[in-house]
């Protein structure tokens, strides 16, 4: 019986760091064409090295979720993006930006949509050029794009989930079951 006990305590303290992965807003203005660029992720920093990576090609994982869309544009056409979109997405936790470090892996992130729709900021999808941000539309009479060299501003939008504080009770009162038995 004691090893249920520690099984369900470890499967609910697993539950409850699943469910505290933090949920950030970014934005990026001064497009070109007047648009802005908007959207939210949902990330944890699994290795605790301080960054969230994120690369399709080699280390998905620590993003679990995102959208942005760009809107507004007078020659780009309102655009949305996915996980499923996603090339790669660098930065540094805490950093008020996205794409203006090159300590650990190059900051940046960067989406490519099967349509042919690009978005890219950062040092890194920049290959150290710039850290600006260039939308590219691929329309039918070919690709139009816009360019902003505001860096892409980063803030933390959690809210305590009630599901999570659940858990952490329930994890709490086995431990203190566990305890006095």
């Amino acid at each position: 019986m004691c090893l249920l006990k520690k099984f369900c305590f470890l499967v609910l303290t697993s539950l409850v760091s699943l469910a505290q992965a933090d949920v950030y807003t970014f934005t990026q203005t001064g497009f070109s064409d007047g648009g802005t660029l908007t959207g939210t992720f949902t990330a944890s920093d699994l290795d605790n090295d301080g960054q969230i990576v994120y690369a399709s090609f080699f280390l998905p994982g620590e993003v679990t979720a995102i959208t942005a869309s760009y809107t507004g544009g007078a020659i780009i056409p309102n655009l949305t993006f996915g996980l499923g979109d996603l090339f790669i997405l660098v930065w540094n936790v805490g950093s008020p930006y996205i794409g203006d470090e090159t300590n650990g892996y190059v900051e940046g992130i960067m989406f490519m949509s099967l349509s042919g729709n690009t978005y890219a900021a950062g040092l890194g999808p920049n290959s150290f050029v710039n850290a600006d941000g260039k939308i590219t539309f691929a329309g039918v009479t070919g690709e139009i794009s816009a360019q902003s060299s505001n860096l892409v501003e980063v803030n933390n939008a959690n809210v305590p989930l009630p599901s999570s504080l659940l858990l952490l009770g329930f994890a709490v009162a086995l431990l203190r079951r566990q305890v006095t038995v």
